[in-house]
């Protein structure tokens, strides 16, 4: 229920409060390594929310699974992508590890700021314009088989 009451306007997605929110959830087997830490930031749900998130998963994902993966060998798999819904897009960064969850949130949110220091601060003009062409031509293409088909448009159902 959200306040007042009532049932949530969208029961599958939830709005994040202001803010930071940590869930910790513990697994069921004590004796498994591995964990895995989820970072998602929510956006508006529009077509600017929709195109910022997506140029800047095609601007950031090869820098920070460069910087997670490669250079500080944190996980087994380090994704960064973005997930449209109803009402919110999502940029979703997970690291699946044998590190602890603390350490592991810390080392993502050092590399988050650094790279988006760089998008701010450090990308010129030249190279900026070069990523929007990318996405662009990207979107324009038709889709390749059936499962591309359906991701690109399962979320309108």
């Amino acid at each position: 229920l959200v306040p007042g009451g009532r049932a949530p306007e969208d029961p599958e997605e939830a709005e994040f409060p202001e803010g930071q929110t940590l869930w910790i959830i513990p697994g069921t087997n004590p004796e498994e390594r591995n964990n895995c830490v989820l970072m998602e930031l929510q956006l508006p749900g529009n077509l600017q929310g929709s195109v910022f998130t997506a140029l800047l998963v095609r601007m950031l994902n090869p820098k920070v699974f460069e910087d997670l993966r490669t250079k500080q060998q944190l996980g087994y798999i380090v994704q960064l992508s973005n997930m449209e819904g109803r009402r919110f897009q999502k940029l979703r960064l997970l690291v699946q590890t044998e590190f602890e969850a603390p350490e592991v949130r810390a080392r993502i949110e050092r590399c988050w700021k650094r790279q988006l220091q760089w998008v701010l601060e450090e990308m010129d003009e030249a190279e900026f314009q070069r990523q929007k062409q990318g996405l662009g031509s990207l979107l324009a293409e038709a889709p390749k088989n059936l499962n591309e088909e359906f991701n690109r448009f399962w979320v309108e159902v």
